[in-house]
């Protein structure tokens, strides 16, 4: 019997669907505190792709695990994704009023109540890493560390300071890479590596294998999204469109033309699909980085 294959389009779906079930389920309703809840409920279910718990899904089964011992990963990741969106909108940062087509959170909740919205999603999400029972003790400290690293100082944090100080500054093409594979390819790369953890695999080769795979599209990732920036409107992205360029922020396309920015992300991609294609079970992923390359929001 010939196995049923699914496009990258119902695979988003179906673990976007499997992900948002439990995205909210720690949180519970108390009248002293309702607002922060309630502002951590509209950004966690606002309208978006669910791309690194995709990743995390994908890459445990890559790894022969099982999406029910991915799903706490995939939720954690997406918390911490989602604190990053609402701090990342706040007036002391980009200062923007629309993210994935609604306003965005401090324009609903107030700047202090969406701070607070951020803290607690960022915080609790360590709580769902070690409360994954399917996982044993020792992936879940390892994918802990990883999450830290990869979203703190070393990771997605510093990749926000570079860029709020490289703002109206002409950066190099090696300083804006370096920003990209902090801001956007760290959480990429945490996402693929939780994945492994999940399947409790500490294969190094494969690790190391994952971990090309993640650089190379979320360098890629971000790339397009500069791309996005400069062409798509803001109801095609959900989001403002031309906030790089009015807030002078140096973007790959301040050093690449647009044509060359393509040619970037296509190369990056084949890097990405060469590095994980000969493993087996890898169809999943590679299609999805060929898909990233071709996305219109």
């Amino acid at each position: 019997m010939q196995e049923q294959t699914y496009s990258v389009e119902e695979l988003l779906l179906h673990h976007a669907k499997q992900v948002e079930a439990v995205l909210t389920t720690h949180l519970s309703g108390d009248p002293d505190y309702q607002p922060l809840i309630d502002a951590q409920i509209y950004s966690l279910t606002g309208k978006g792709k669910r791309i690194r718990p995709f990743l995390v899904i994908e890459s445990c089964l890559f790894c022969g695990g099982t999406t029910e011992a991915a799903l706490p990963f995939a939720k954690a990741v997406e918390m911490i994704h989602t604190y990053s969106l609402i701090h990342d909108d706040l007036p002391c940062m980009d200062n923007d009023t629309l993210r994935r087509g609604r306003p965005t959170n401090h324009v609903v909740f107030g700047e202090s109540t969406a701070l607070l919205a951020g803290d607690s999603l960022l915080t609790d999400a360590f709580g769902v890493i070690a409360g994954n029972e399917l996982v044993s003790p020792e992936f879940r400290v390892m994918a802990a560390k990883i999450l830290s690293s990869c979203a703190g100082t070393e990771g997605m944090a510093s990749g926000q300071a570079i860029d709020l100080s490289g703002t109206g500054k002409q950066l190099s093409l090696e300083q804006i890479a370096k920003l990209h594979d902090r801001k956007t390819g760290a959480l990429i790369r945490a996402s693929v590596l939780l994945g492994q953890c999940a399947a409790q695999s500490d294969d190094q080769e494969i690790s190391e294998a994952l971990t090309t795979y993640a650089n190379s599209i979320g360098r890629a990732f971000q790339i397009l999204d500069d791309l996005l920036d400069a062409t798509a409107t803001s109801s095609q992205l959900g989001k403002t469109a031309g906030k790089d360029d009015a807030q002078q922020k140096s973007g790959w396309l301040s050093r690449r033309t647009l044509e060359q920015a393509a040619e970037d992300a296509k190369e990056l991609t084949v890097r990405a699909q060469e590095s994980i294609q000969d493993y087996p079970g890898s169809d999943h992923l590679v299609s999805f980085a060929g898909w990233l390359l071709e996305r219109k929001q």
